[in-house]
């Protein structure tokens, strides 16, 4: 399967999306800011990344700038919700900046997936 970066601050979530990707197969490594995020996509190659939009040590929108800023062809599932929830015109110019999936918190195993198998399926 694929090679997964998972960029989340709440430990919980972050724990939640790395067990589901792994019960799929994947091989995931998990993350809690900006900063690691990118460390990450310098020293290792990945399929995937699922972020969370509002890390610490970056923005929502700053984030998948920085990513992107990185040169590292990978495709983006970003994640928002919680307080931080956007509307969907926010959500929108976010998949327009550079996420190439966006899901809203809280997510089904399902929505996950689809997402993954989505981005996955344009990388290849």
């Amino acid at each position: 399967m694929a090679r997964i970066l998972v960029a989340e601050d709440d430990p919980l979530y972050r724990e939640l999306v790395e067990t589901m990707l792994v019960r799929d197969g994947h091989a995931v490594v998990a993350v809690a800011n900006g900063r690691q995020c990118l460390a990450a996509l310098a020293a290792e190659a990945f399929d995937a990344v699922v972020a969370d939009l509002f890390l610490p040590n970056s923005g929502g929108v700053e984030s998948l700038a920085a990513i992107r800023a990185t040169g590292v062809a990978v495709p983006v599932v970003g994640m928002i919700g919680g307080r931080n929830g956007m509307a969907g015109a926010e959500a929108g110019a976010l998949i327009d900046l550079a996420a190439d999936w966006v899901l809203a918190k809280p997510f089904t195993d399902g929505e996950l997936r689809t997402a993954i198998a989505s981005v996955l399926r344009k990388q290849a």
